[in-house]
């Protein structure tokens, strides 16, 4: 991981959360974290925000190796 793009944490691993969006204005949203065995990535197809980023969080942090 890139240690300036690192914005969230997950279960005390660096987390990258990030928001892409194409040249027609399509968004992605994504969420990726690595474990010592795993890397993981969560991804919305839209811009989420608010209430949906910590949802996505909570999801993020219940998933166990």
């Amino acid at each position: 991981m890139i240690k300036e793009a690192i914005n969230q944490n997950i279960n005390e691993r660096p987390a990258i959360l990030r928001l892409k969006t194409d040249i027609q204005g399509h968004s992605i949203t994504e969420l990726t974290w690595t474990t010592d065995r795993k890397i993981y990535t969560l991804s919305a197809n839209r811009a989420v925000s608010g209430a949906a980023i910590n949802a996505m969080i909570s999801f993020a942090e219940s998933l166990h190796d």
